[in-house]
Order: C-alpha cells, then sequence, then structure tokens
C-alpha cells in the first residue's frame, strides 16, 4: 500500500529531528515508523500500531479504532512559550472498540505524531 506524502514527510521530519525512525519500504505486517513514548516506545505499521514497554508489543488494528482526541489547545502552547519548557508529555486518547487508550506522547512530536496516526488510519480504512 502507498503511504500518503503527507505523512511520509511527516515521518521524515520526526526522523530528521531525532525524534522518530522511519523505515522505508515497509510491508504490512513490518514497522513503518517508531517514536519514543513517555514510557516506552510507538509503533507504526500500514495497518495499525503497536505498543512496547521494553518486553511486549501490544498490537491495534486502524479496524479497531473508533476516534483520536487530543488535548493539545492553544493554552498549551502559550504556556509553553511563556515558560520556556518544552520538554513535557501530553495525552493522546484513543477510543477503540474493546478498549480505551491513552498514550503519553512528547509535546515536541505530538502533534506530527497524531497526524501520522490519523492520517494512516484513515488510508487503511479507505483502502
Amino acid at each position: 500500500m502507498k503511504i500518503r506524502r503527507t505523512v511520509e514527510i511527516r515521518m521524515r521530519d520526526l526522523e530528521s529531528s531525532g525524534r522518530g525512525s522511519f523505515y522505508e519500504g515497509a510491508k504490512v505486517g513490518q514497522v513503518l515508523f517508531s517514536t519514543p513514548l513517555e514510557q516506552g516506545r510507538l509503533y507504526f505499521y500500514i495497518d495499525g500500531f503497536g505498543l512496547s514497554d521494553n518486553a511486549f508489543i501490544d498490537r491495534v488494528s486502524f479496524d479497531e479504532v473508533l476516534n483520536v482526541r487530543s488535548h493539545l489547545n492553544v493554552q498549551l502552547f502559550s504556556s509553553a512559550s511563556q515558560s520556556g519548557c518544552l520538554v513535557f508529555y501530553l495525552p493522546l486518547d484513543i477510543e477503540c472498540g474493546a478498549r480505551d487508550l491513552s498514550l503519553s506522547l512528547p509535546f515536541l512530536s505530538y502533534s506530527r505524531v497524531m497526524n501520522i496516526l490519523v492520517g494512516l488510519k484513515d488510508d487503511w480504512v479507505n483502502r
């Protein structure tokens, strides 16, 4: 399956900033992109994503994802700008059929990781 150019650009941008690893040419079942979480690592596949706590990878299919809710807002940007502290984590809530997940993502990569998740999910569902 072809990855949308905008999604690929976001993955490459995160890799070039040292906030992720892009695996070009990945096929279904292979890791396409990975990025650190506050605890563990988030892995993206063409057909879903996985969470790792260094011992176990819990995989979720994009077919299971019902909703993605961001906690990013203007007040956070303003507070971060005023304080100068850019190293903190925010939750990204993912509603799935059987369970709900909350990922703790770094502020500096939050919006790009969220857009990668939503973009890959949309591409998979609309294939």
